[in-house]
């Protein structure tokens, strides 16, 4: 959810060159002449998943901290032209020389592909020779001057938004020669926006087909993730001052699993805070800019704009920006039914049998009582809850890595499980399982003519 924003905050959160999957710190490299053992899978045919803390919020902070800055190989940066957009939108793409399936990585809220969750799958999806396609989101502070289409915060609207954008690079010379597929795999808010473009596909109201999709930690009831978001900044944010926290986070290396968390949960969710509100912020002022909303005080009115901007929560920002816009276009009749559009108790009855949904039951941005009901909702089992992670704190484990590499694969029902956990790996021999693991995965569902160079 705070990808581009981390970039900000490099100062207090660091972004270290870690081995997520494996719990590797910086530095470590494990013995590759180690014998490799049987991969141990649990009862859905996944490696058993494996996180090393029970602290939803620690998973949480620590997550941008995990996995190394990738560089994807032959990864473009082009200006592709929408139809219905104001602006020409840069996209990034990563095609290979034959034919193989499209997998669009949908980024959470202010998430830019050259933040820290920006190169994760992209990086991996190509190593795998499919063809991979990313573009910064729309909680981004240029897309009303790209876009042009209204207030950002609907969410509907701007899933459409973005199966335009996917469909305008299908119809390019080079996706017509190689694409035979399309997949989606969203983090937080891009999670949201995977489940809304494919409940569109099944509803036959998308341009393309649609034959995949993961959801990753999306929230799970959005008017509560905001005003829980809200809640870190006001209440926790000022507990303390932005050079006490870059002293505690800044130095920091995620600690052993097992070891005492050095931070209280005041400073986290302080830390917390500030990323998303700083973020937010600037999608604010653009918006009430662009599209003359004079919410905010004037250029001219001689009040700082950005301090006001600063001070708007996510819930005030829907309800007080986006919704009023959004009704008089009558697009939407109630703020209720805004916030509902991504709510997982909305969108699950609505998949298709190919779409899955991911979160972690201490994800900090829920609450117990909306996942429960989530579950509820859930009839044809598309969502699996794990038993920790946070928010995106399990992005790079490798139970979460074979799975996106089983994107494409036939959806089959399966028993009602407990996801099992394995505290038994070294983290050398939890390296070399992922790998083999993923090579396991991708056996039967590895792109025509892709095999690794």
């Amino acid at each position: 959810m705070f990808s581009s924003a981390s970039r900000r905050y490099a100062s207090i959160l660091p972004l270290l060159i870690v081995l997520a999957a494996t719990g590797l710190s910086a530095g470590e490299k494990g013995n590759e002449g180690d014998e490799r053992r049987p991969v141990e899978k649990g009862p859905d045919g996944l490696p058993k998943f494996r996180h090393p803390y029970t602290d939803g919020l620690y998973s949480t902070v620590t997550a941008m901290n995990t996995f190394p800055d990738l560089t994807v190989e032959k990864q473009k940066k082009v200006k592709l032209k929408v139809p219905g957009f104001r602006k020409e939108v840069i996209v990034y793409s990563t095609m290979q020389n034959h034919k193989a399936p499209l997998v669009v990585v949908l980024l959470g809220l202010d998430g830019k592909v050259d933040g820290p969750y920006g190169g994760l799958f992209p990086y991996w999806y190509n190593e795998y020779n499919y063809h991979v396609l990313t573009f910064d989101s729309s909680f981004t502070p240029a897309y009303p001057e790209v876009n042009g289409q209204g207030v950002v915060g609907n969410f509907d609207a701007e899933a459409d938004q973005a199966a335009a954008i996917i469909d305008a690079f299908l119809k390019t010379d080079d996706a017509k020669r190689n694409v035979d597929g399309v997949g989606v795999i969203g983090m937080s808010f891009g999670a949201s926006q995977a489940m809304l473009l494919a409940a569109k596909a099944k509803e036959g109201k998308l341009p393309f087909t649609l034959k995949g999709c993961l959801a990753i930690s999306p929230p799970v009831k959005w008017h509560t993730s905001a005003q829980i978001l809200d809640r870190f900044f006001a209440e926790d944010r000022w507990d303390t001052t932005m050079i006490d926290l870059a002293k505690k986070f800044a130095p920091h290396v995620p600690v052993a699993e097992g070891q005492k968390i050095p931070f209280s949960a005041t400073e986290m969710r302080a830390a917390v805070g500030f990323v998303f509100r700083d973020g937010l912020a600037k999608v604010v002022e653009r918006n009430d800019r662009y599209y003359k909303l004079k919410i905010l005080p004037s250029e001219e009115s001689g009040e700082n704009r950005g301090s006001h901007a600063e001070v708007t929560g996510l819930e005030r920002y829907i309800e007080q920006f986006t919704f009023p816009y959004w009704q008089k276009k009558g697009t939407v009749k109630s703020v209720d039914d805004l916030w509902a559009m991504g709510d997982l108790v909305t969108l699950l009855p609505r998949l298709p049998d190919y779409a899955e949904v991911v979160v972690a039951a201490n994800d900090p941005f829920n609450s117990p009582d909306d996942l429960k009901a989530a579950q509820a909702a859930d009839k044809t089992k598309r969502l699996t809850v794990l038993p920790n992670g946070g928010h995106l704190g399990y992005i790079a484990s490798d139970w979460i890595l074979v799975k996106s590499l089983r994107l494409f694969s036939k959806n089959v029902a399966r028993p009602e499980v407990e996801i099992e956990v394995d505290d038994t790996r070294t983290p050398d021999q939890a390296r070399k399982e992922a790998l083999d693991a993923a090579r396991d995965a991708l056996k039967r569902d590895v792109p025509p003519d892709s095999k690794k160079r």
